[in-house]
């Protein structure tokens, strides 16, 4: 979900996303925008990145991760 709002003379873009690990709230903004469009543009590549998975995972469950994978892995990794 993204909010654009007009702070004073420039625009403010915020993101709020459930974290897939612990079901917590999460929030990331980003501030000085000269225009409500760059505002936008910038909350829709933010999206775009969550979509992707980019700061979906937290370090330590990559670390989980790759300990389940190389333990089960025949090969390993």
């Amino acid at each position: 979900m993204a909010q654009v709002t007009k702070r004073g003379s420039k625009w403010q873009a915020r993101i709020q996303w459930r974290d897939s690990n612990k079901n917590y709230r999460r929030t990331k903004s980003k501030s000085g925008f000269n225009t409500k469009a760059a505002a936008r543009e910038w909350a829709i590549e933010e999206a775009a990145k969550l979509n992707k998975g980019v700061m979906l995972f937290s370090t330590k469950s990559i670390f989980v991760i790759f300990i389940i994978l190389s333990h089960f892995s025949p090969h390993g990794l």
